[in-house]
């Protein structure tokens, strides 16, 4: 008798078990993100870094579109050609001659540094005296020129539109590889509270007017900045009065360009601790880059100036190391230019990375992994496979298309959840398919060839035997040994036993030679099925070949047994019969129950010793290979008509 515990013969993993895999590591995958600090956003900004930006990456957040702002840089070549350095008399003429191709606006990244009085009347007051002697200059012209607090900032006050200091230059952000990511909104140097060169280009390609001290507080006031930056820096207060540190975060506004900034721990006191995000799918190179040389001699094309925006600066040969910029993108450094000029396209773009509200980081491994690990533990291998990958990959391309719209999505965390949820979930499923092949192979290779029983493991038919039955056409076949009851009177149990099972053991191997499956053992009788659990489309001959071989074998070595009267009297039919499992939760068996059962077993009770009778429908199944000889019609309880039957008498037809 084939039985089982229910919960043994579950070949998948149940939903509450898939459910619970999926929500460990799921929150696992929120808790990472929640929790994780600093290590989290590092891998999430290197894993964004490589698919999205880096050369040596599949670079799928790279555009190709052209920079809108024109770079001149001093370098070998301008030396070489003006046989000099750069000096106030040529920066005006390269000014002048800007103005004059109708540049938009020009901003100078090279620092003017003026720390001491002496310092200030030496360097720092001709270079704003040429800059206000530039016609047509003020408003449209600007330097990074920085001053210490013992300079007679009144004698500099009616300058102050043509001083706007480089953000990016202070390198403010604590954590060195974000100085080429961060660029800060305003700063105060300690005279007056601007806004950034960048800001400062932004603003000028859309025609704004220069923004005053108290127009740039107010507009720090209602971002939110001023909050931020008096939280990180009470020392802030007197610098920033006038402010108001109330207001919730939210995005600023520039003209029709709205803002999105994000708060960074910063190194500069004076410098606001909240930056725009600069996008680096802007390549450096698609920025158009002149010779100072060239403009300061009046030789170069003027419709590339034209309303254009111009950043001066110096070629990275006239750079130290230490003063450029490493980028995301490519492993060649930049110069302070070619870095603002990326700021102020990130805002003139309208290309700000901005984060995602946290919910929407912390929801996708949830779900995602709750989803995949209900797809990857129901249905076939294949489905498992596709249906995991489906899910990974759909992520990603979400993913992208999010960063590609200037949401930094998660490249990491999520995947990494995504593609463990699987693994776990495929290890548990086999785990279940494991132990449910050893519970299968355990118990049905106890009543069918062990090679039967790989192949319903890998057809997954057993699952369906496993768990309920279904109608098929089968071939039953009862064999009982005659004579048996007076042998266990007459002989000792051991005695009994031993014989018992030396004809039940040439039964079953007989049996197992044409893969039939030993349904169970009714005392010294054995039930057999063929056709069943696999299918076996010449069910019937292989019954016929197993009671023939029965009969022949045990006739071979009857006669080396005292009690030789032992004989096998075998019944066979085919026909249509309910298969599948019977009985309770507790106790479970695999059978074959309808008339053609009922039928099989009457037969056999009609065959005497030695012989086996079959029905005629075994006859004509069978085929032309076997030796019949018909009987009389024979009235069987349970049937309304006489039933046609044969015995077998041979393995080849006799010829006439």
């Amino acid at each position: 008798m084939i039985s089982w515990p229910t919960v043994s013969t579950r070949r998948l993993p149940s939903p509450l078990v898939l459910i619970a895999v999926g929500l460990l590591t799921g929150c696992l995958g929120a808790a990472l993100l929640f929790y994780g600090d600093r290590w989290t956003r590092g891998v999430l900004k290197w894993a964004s870094d490589y698919l999205m930006l880096s050369e040596i990456g599949p670079q799928l957040g790279m555009r190709s579109d052209p920079g809108e702002i024109v770079i001149v840089e001093y370098g070998q070549t301008s030396a070489e050609r003006l046989e000099t350095k750069a000096t106030v008399e040529t920066d005006k003429m390269v000014y002048e001659n800007l103005l004059a191709a109708g540049a938009k606006g020009i901003a100078d990244t090279r620092t003017v540094a003026a720390l001491l009085p002496e310092d200030f009347n030496v360097v720092g007051w001709p270079v704003l005296e040429m800059m206000a002697d530039v016609e047509g200059g003020r408003g449209r012209l600007v330097r990074d020129l920085r001053f210490g607090s013992m300079v007679d900032y009144e004698r500099i006050r009616q300058y102050d539109d043509y001083i706007r200091h480089n953000g990016l230059a202070y390198e403010a952000p604590v954590k060195i590889d974000n100085h080429s990511r961060y660029s800060p909104l305003v700063d105060h140097d300690l005279f007056r509270l601007r806004e950034s060169m960048e800001i400062w280009l932004a603003a000028r390609d859309q025609g704004l007017t220069i923004s005053t001290e108290e127009e740039v507080k107010a507009a720090i006031s209602q971002c939110g900045v001023a909050g931020i930056w008096i939280t990180q820096y009470p020392a802030m207060e007197n610098l920033l009065e006038g402010c108001d540190f109330e207001p919730p975060v939210a995005p600023a506004k520039l003209g029709d360009k709205t803002l999105y900034w994000t708060p960074f721990m910063s190194d500069f006191i004076q410098v606001s601790p909240a930056a725009i995000w600069v996008d680096h799918t802007q390549r450096p190179d698609s920025f158009t880059t002149l010779a100072y040389g060239d403009i300061a001699e009046n030789d170069f094309d003027k419709s590339i100036i034209k309303d254009k925006l111009v950043l001066l600066g110096l070629d990275n040969d006239f750079v130290r190391q230490e003063s450029t910029f490493g980028l995301p993108n490519q492993s060649e450094q930049i110069g302070h230019a070619t870095m603002v000029a990326l700021a102020a396209q990130t805002i003139i773009s309208d290309r700000m990375m901005r984060p995602l509200p946290v919910w929407l980081y912390l929801l996708p491994p949830l779900v995602l992994a709750i989803l995949v690990s209900w797809l990857v533990g129901h249905g076939s291998v294949k489905f498992a496979v596709l249906s995991g990958v489906a899910v990974f990959v759909g992520y990603f391309i979400f993913a992208i298309i999010g960063y590609r719209s200037c949401w930094y999505t998660d490249m990491a965390i999520s995947p990494l959840v995504i593609a463990s949820t699987g693994v776990v979930t495929g290890l548990t499923r086999y785990g279940y398919e494991i132990r449910w092949r050893n519970r299968m192979t355990d118990l049905f290779g106890r009543y069918v060839p062990r090679a039967v029983v790989t192949d319903l493991i890998s057809k997954r038919a057993l699952q369906d035997v496993a768990v309920g039955g279904k109608r098929r056409d089968v071939t039953v076949m009862f064999a009982d040994i005659r004579g048996f009851t007076k042998f266990t009177e007459s002989n000792q149990p051991e005695t009994v036993l031993d014989r018992l099972n030396e004809f039940l053991e040439v039964m079953v191997d007989c049996t197992f030679e044409q893969e039939g499956t030993v349904d169970k053992f009714i005392g010294d009788a054995i039930l057999v099925l063929f056709n069943a659990p696999t299918d076996q489309p010449d069910h019937a001959e292989r019954a016929v070949k197993t009671a023939w071989a029965i009969q022949q074998k045990l006739n071979e070595t009857i006669d080396d047994y005292e009690n030789s009267e032992l004989r096998i009297g075998i019944g066979i039919h085919t026909g249509n019969a309910i298969v599948g499992t019977v009985g309770t939760p507790e106790r479970m068996e695999y059978t074959a129950i309808g008339s053609t059962v009922n039928t099989a077993s009457r037969l056999c009770d009609r065959a005497d010793g030695g012989k086996v009778v079959v029905s005629q429908e075994v006859v004509k199944a069978a085929g032309a290979e076997f030796a019949w000889s018909e009987n009389q019609p024979m009235t069987v309880k349970g049937i309304d008509r006489p039933l046609q039957t044969a015995t077998l008498i041979g393995r080849e037809a006799p010829t006439d």
